[in-house]
């Protein structure tokens, strides 16, 4: 009994399956905090919905590039979407170290005036967030690897 027909369905819909798995966690980090700061045993913390919408100030006031991951990850959908698997796979991994880029440098922008405060809590929705983007370049792998063994008769070895 051969495996070959559940192989090929594999890495036939993987990378598309791997595309709406980013999407959807994607959707799913916006409902999580982001971050948080602690003091005195409880957590305050942000939205993520709240820092995706007001994030792209703190790049322009503040020089926090983190957000930019955000425009970065939807190049990687759209170049998946269209086929365009190099540039995508680029942008994707561009938000990736965007995104990883908290974990070396937890501030962000917290007032109008570029006030940036260190944050010692990272929230669900920074690690889905964080999932969003793997999720798709690992995607793109998959999408990148030889698929001429599908080909092959049932019959050949």
């Amino acid at each position: 009994m051969s495996n070959r027909p559940l192989a090929t369905a594999f890495f036939r819909y993987a990378p598309h399956l791997a595309l709406v798995l980013s999407m959807l966690l994607f959707v799913a980090c916006l409902f999580n905090d982001a971050y948080g700061f602690k003091s005195s045993g409880t957590v305050k913390g942000t939205p993520a919905y709240f820092v995706l919408l007001v994030g792209w100030y703190g790049v322009l006031v503040g020089g926090n590039l983190g957000w930019l991951a955000n425009p970065a990850l939807l190049g990687g959908w759209l170049g998946f979407v269209t086929g365009k698997h190099k540039l995508g796979a680029a942008s994707t991994l561009l938000a990736l170290a965007l995104m990883l880029r908290f974990l070396v440098d937890p501030t962000v922008m917290v007032d109008e005036n570029a006030t940036q405060w260190m944050f010692n809590v990272y929230g669900l929705g920074y690690w889905l967030w964080l999932a969003s983007a793997a999720t798709l370049l690992l995607g793109y792998a998959l999408a990148a690897l030889p698929t001429d063994f599908m080909d092959l008769d049932e019959g050949s070895p």
